[in-house]
């Protein structure tokens, strides 16, 4: 395999989501936690052993981490001008699972060309098949409805962003 040639270069392979070979590598956040010092430092302590190759991080090539999952879908909902930051992190710890949110969401709140977003995703599609739909349940439409009444007006679009940045720097 791919993993194993890797590893006979001297570079150790984690594996992780559906061909994780350990439940506490399935999300790969958990591989990544702390940078490269952290991943050194719990391979040195046994703390984590890599699927393939040395147990030690390779000195220019550092570590690879491999993953499968399912198609996967990922949205942008963005919530106006970039004096919402704390509404964007706010609605994302709100919805994403590690802190008590719906299964499977990862969320970030972000800022991005002077508007705020929260990122959504990725979201397991399960059985739905490709060009399906599906309705929203009830804890899905609370959720989309709290980020509609928390992005005030909801007139700040890209263009209209684009605009007002052009506005203030013609000035």
């Amino acid at each position: 395999t791919a993993a194993a040639l890797i590893g006979e270069l001297g570079i150790p392979v984690f594996l992780y989501g559906e061909l994780a070979t350990d439940a506490s590598r399935v999300e790969r956040a958990d591989l990544r936690r702390g940078g490269h010092t952290a991943l050194a430092e719990r391979i040195a302590t046994g703390d984590l052993v890599p699927d393939y190759g040395p147990d030690e991080i390779h000195p220019t090539a550092g570590a690879v981490a491999i993953g499968a999952r399912p198609f996967l879908v990922a949205y942008n909902v963005y919530l106006g001008p970039a004096t919402n930051l704390q509404v964007a992190k706010d609605v994302a710890k709100a919805v994403r699972h590690s802190t008590g949110g719906l299964r499977y969401v990862k969320a970030l709140g972000l800022e991005v060309e002077r508007l705020v977003r929260t990122k959504f995703g990725p979201v397991k599609l399960g059985s739905l098949e490709s060009g399906r739909t599906r309705a929203l349940t009830a804890r899905e439409r609370e959720i989309v409805s709290a980020l509609t009444r928390s992005s005030g007006k909801g007139k700040n679009t890209r263009r209209g962003a684009r605009r007002e940045r052009n506005r203030r720097y013609s000035r």
